[in-house]
């Protein structure tokens, strides 16, 4: 079997003209306190190339005070890290209040996303049968996944869209294109990686559950030997996992 890829790394750029205390939390809509954090989040959640924050400070610190925020905007969500391409910052400060500004470059462009998106929509239209339990549905699309991809070597085709341009892809293609699918259902699912890989994990009735269509994608036939998987069944296999790689983000 070939070589499971693992996440391709974010590059993150920071243009620093002035470091503020990264733990003001600022004023949003309506009076509700939000952490930069959660701004940031809520922002490529939403998928927004530019965000401005402003709020007051005084306190000028290094570079390395910002990391903070930015690794935790993206720390134990895969799938947002999976999402940014790049992210540029400008602090500014004026001695009385500071001005935040963020400039988002995602892998997808909104329209690749929107593509994704209506695909995954009627796609499940035509799997997906009324009644179907939870773990029927979770099947269904574990087992579409894998009848329309095939492995993909070159480590190229790592997100939903280049995979269904190509019909080939990475281990993070095909966890990506999981995703997708299933969020289109009232479905809670995590990204993991480890190992150099990437999967799925998926709540059911309480439990959460491992699918790794990478490795259930055989020649000529579907396997279910990573499908529906407890922790202690995915340990057993000698997997080690978590919902973030750190490491993947770099600053300059």
């Amino acid at each position: 079997m070939a070589e499971r890829t693992r996440i391709k790394p974010i590059i993150v750029s920071l243009l620093v003209l002035f470091l503020v205390l990264p733990n003001i939390s600022p004023s949003a809509e309506g009076g509700t306190e939000c952490s930069i954090t959660c701004e940031l989040v809520h922002a490529i959640e939403a998928r927004e190339s530019v965000v401005e924050l402003e709020w007051e400070g005084e306190k000028f610190l290094s570079q390395d005070d910002f990391r903070g925020p930015l690794e935790e905007a993206l720390e134990g969500d895969l799938y947002l890290q999976a999402s940014v391409e790049s992210v540029a910052m400008e602090l500014h400060f004026d001695g009385r209040r500071s001005r935040l500004v963020a400039r988002f470059k995602y892998r997808l462009t909104d329209e690749e996303q929107a593509f994704v998106e209506k695909w995954a929509r009627q796609a499940l239209e035509g799997i997906l049968h009324e009644g179907a339990s939870h773990a029927g549905k979770v099947k269904a699309i574990h087992d579409h996944v894998i009848s329309i991809l095939s492995y993909d070597a070159s480590g190229k085709n790592d997100n939903a869209y280049r995979a269904l341009m190509t019909g080939e892809a990475t281990c993070q293609g095909y966890a990506l294109l999981f995703y997708e699918m299933l969020r289109q259902t009232e479905l809670s699912q995590q990204l993991v990686a480890g190992n150099d890989h990437m999967w799925n994990r998926v709540l059911i009735d309480g439990e959460w559950y491992h699918v790794d269509c990478t490795y259930d994608d055989l020649p000529h036939e579907i396997s279910y030997k990573y499908f529906l998987k407890t922790d202690a069944e995915m340990k057993s296999f000698g997997r080690t996992w978590s919902f973030s790689d750190k490491a993947s983000i770099s600053f300059r």
